[in-house]
């Protein structure tokens, strides 16, 4: 696994896509899924996983707690151990006031740690440009 991280809108799915000579068919796009219940696609053949973060956002708007949803996101890496994931780096702002966007952000940091603790490598894009980190 591969893992790109960095702020939203700085470029991170084009050079994946660019770089990997991938298609947006190999692009499982979390931003556009409306259910918190996604159990069938582990038998999918997508090489992206991507705005896992929006992912996160819908099991903390549905009330589930920090560790459901950080455990609903391993659970879902080690069932379909994809090629890249791709999260949006969040946390370098206000802490929220709703405590659905407290949980979403606590739970998007943990679940970062450890993609980034299990990933082969790390990348930061910032301003279209990649940084390795591991």
């Amino acid at each position: 696994m591969i893992l790109y991280t960095g702020g939203k809108y700085q470029g991170k799915l084009n050079i994946v896509l660019k770089e990997n000579s991938f298609s947006s068919e190999d692009v499982l796009d979390f931003s556009a899924i409306d259910k918190v219940d996604i159990s069938g696609i582990k038998d999918t053949e997508y090489k992206v996983f991507a705005y896992v973060e929006e992912y996160i956002r819908k099991m903390a708007e549905a009330k589930m707690s920090k560790e459901e949803i950080v455990e609903n996101v391993i659970g879902l890496h080690k069932v379909i151990d994809p090629d890249f994931v791709i999260i949006t780096e969040v946390g370098c702002g206000v802490i929220p006031i709703r405590q659905s966007e407290r949980v979403f952000r606590e739970a998007t940091g943990e679940a970062a740690i450890y993609f980034a603790k299990n990933a082969d490598s790390v990348y930061r894009v910032i301003c279209g440009i990649k940084s390795k980190i591991k």
